[in-house]
């Protein structure tokens, strides 16, 4: 611009942006007392750029055909990976958070204004000592309050124990060990059935292929979900869904057909909550796990579990008194039902 910013010429402050709408300009009504004059910079905000999103997305090359496991799992990190890098790059930088001055109070205002308002007739000394000296006594309060504040405890859970009388731990990792070793690693006296069992099925079930619409609703129409350690969430998925829509569906046919869930939709992050109620936080006990899963990996998981519900109803598989884990069959209402048999009973 050419015009000096310090008060014997020179320029001590300077902006550079590749914005070509971004402003800058001299305020001098801005003044803080300092040897150079006070920059304002204008610079435009963006959200996200989704034709940008979607051109990056319809750039990359799919392989075709998936023939084995290990092409779905590749073809698993390979969608991943390529929403997210769209997400990224289609997405502004986020900068620092500005929380303003809390210590700026009304003292500094009044004199700050009369500084002003004196430098535009000369030099303003007097009122320039009375500014400086107004923002370093509200400066030295706020000070106080902030080593007042740092005084409180920083731990968010109080030293754990496994059950009451036991040894106490405090340290962080010490903390999830305990946690993991009483939420995580509970041993059951049922063992699983092992993969290798031989099973003769009594009738052979042709599943129909997955439609898009179908692979949509399972997985981008979910309301309450959060995203796993692939950080994509169902309003990612549905932004790319008009480009990776019929990929991802012929993906969710393949896993079906080839029998697989892949491994990066097995992978969890476990956040440890603390159970509703009034408990004694210090025992491990008073907190329970929630795993946070891919969001793609649970449209895949939803899209079998309504599958397997609507052909054991169809076919007729579950017994006519068989509740949950299908549809109108609520163990609540049956229990419902059977209190209120009872309460006619007794009235009569």
């Amino acid at each position: 611009m050419g015009i000096p910013t310090h008060n014997r010429g020179g320029t001590t402050d300077l902006t550079f942006c590749l914005d070509e709408r971004a402003r800058c300009e001299i305020r001098p009504d801005l003044h803080t007392t300092s040897d150079h004059e006070t920059l304002a910079a204008k610079l435009r905000y963006k959200d996200l750029n989704n034709e940008l999103f979607l051109r990056l997305l319809g750039n990359n090359q799919y392989p075709p055909e998936i023939s084995s496991r290990t092409d779905l799992e590749i073809e698993a990190s390979t969608i991943i990976k390529t929403i997210h890098t769209a997400l990224v790059s289609a997405c502004p930088k986020k900068g620092s958070l500005n929380y303003g001055t809390p210590w700026w109070n009304e003292d500094c205002r009044l004199t700050v204004r009369a500084y002003r308002r004196a430098r535009r007739d000369g030099q303003a000394i007097p009122e320039k000592f009375n500014f400086k000296n107004g923002v370093r006594k509200s400066l030295s309060q706020a000070y106080k309050i902030v080593k007042w504040y740092n005084a409180a405890p920083r731990y968010l859970t109080p030293s754990l124990r496994h059950e009451v009388g036991s040894e106490t731990v405090s340290g962080s990792y010490a903390k999830a060990q305990l946690l993991h070793q009483t939420l995580l690693s509970r041993q059951y006296d049922l063992e699983d059935i092992p993969l290798d069992t031989p099973a003769v099925p009594k009738r052979s079930i042709s599943l129909e292929t997955i439609s898009i619409k179908e692979a949509f609703k399972a997985t981008c129409q979910a309301s309450t979900t959060s995203p796993g350690e692939d950080e994509l969430t169902t309003t990612c998925l549905r932004l790319a869904w008009p480009i990776l829509g019929d990929h991802i569906t012929n993906f969710f046919n393949k896993c079906i057909e080839l029998g697989i869930h892949p491994s990066a939709f097995k992978r969890a992050i476990a956040i440890i909550l603390p159970k509703s109620g009034r408990r004694d936080r210090s025992i491990s006990k008073s907190y329970e796990p929630i795993s946070l899963l891919s969001c793609l990996g649970k449209g895949l998981e939803r899209l079998v579990a309504r599958r397997l519900s609507y052909w054991a109803l169809q076919l007729q598989v579950l017994a006519r008194d068989q509740c949950c884990t299908t549809s109108h069959r609520s163990a609540s209402d049956r229990t419902t039902v059977l209190l209120c048999d009872n309460a006619k009973r007794g009235k009569k």
